[in-house]
């Protein structure tokens, strides 16, 4: 587990052609929660820690995945 959250990985993510169902798969966080800060109504500095951890965490393995290919 992450000990800081980035939030430059968080807005990444959020920002990413993943979809929110698999975002939602992966980390327990609503699709609408998702969509909701895709679209501006919801916004990354408010979110939960928890929900940030999740989401950080995510990207991390994303990416680890991605630059082991």
């Amino acid at each position: 587990m992450s000990s800081i959250v980035n939030i430059d990985n968080i807005q990444a993510l959020i920002e990413s052609d993943i979809s929110a169902w698999q975002i939602e798969k992966e980390t327990g966080i609503s699709r609408m929660n998702i969509t909701n800060y895709r679209n501006g109504k919801g916004e990354i500095v408010n979110m939960s820690l928890a929900n940030a951890i999740k989401i950080s965490e995510y990207w991390e393995k994303i990416i680890s995945e991605r630059e082991s290919e």
